[in-house]
């Protein structure tokens, strides 16, 4: 268990909720707060999150050399977060990450005083961007949909971006607001 000081605060949700959408936008207005840019094994895109790009072979270093707080995989990709942010953390800085749900329960084990901010939207939202996005398959799209009501943590909030993106976003810059 690692001790902190500012609040590290995970945000997560369903692939075609808006995570990406509306944690760009609070960036934007949330200028005190560190949002984590994370290393990925998936090459960087024009409409795709901001993060650093590291082939599976870097990403195993890294692991290996413990730089990652912390670290997950899913959809066929790896993730990871640098220790830099522990440091800001420490520092009691408000550290913000798009997270994983099917990791929660490590990263809750690693940082038990984490907060959990769960995205919603509406199935057929979801379905219209993720169409929309067309980086997947009908058939993985169908395969994603299965999986949008995977439990939602007890002391997770709830931010539904089922409506505009400026109401998404301010929910969210809301509920990081109100922790």
């Amino acid at each position: 268990m690692t001790k902190i000081s500012g609040k590290l605060i995970c945000v997560v949700g369903p692939s075609g909720v808006g995570k990406d959408t509306l944690i760009r936008g609070a960036r934007k207005i949330l200028t005190k707060k560190v949002f984590v840019t994370r290393h990925i094994t998936r090459p960087n895109k024009a409409d795709a999150e901001t993060h650093i790009f590291v082939n599976n072979a870097t990403f195993d270093k890294m692991m290996h050399n413990d730089n990652f707080m912390l670290s997950w995989s899913a959809n066929d990709l790896h993730y990871g977060i640098s220790n830099e942010y522990l440091a800001k953390i420490q520092n009691g800085l408000d550290v913000i990450f798009n997270g994983s749900r099917r990791a929660l329960s490590e990263i809750q084990s690693k940082y038990p005083n984490i907060y959990i901010i769960w995205i919603t939207a509406s199935k057929v939202k979801v379905k219209e961007r993720l169409i929309k996005r067309g980086r997947e398959s009908e058939e993985k799209i169908e395969g994603r949909l299965k999986y949008l009501n995977l439990a939602i943590p007890e002391k997770a909030i709830i931010v539904d971006n089922s409506g505009t993106i400026e109401a998404g976003i301010q929910s969210l810059v809301d509920a990081i607001c109100n922790l």
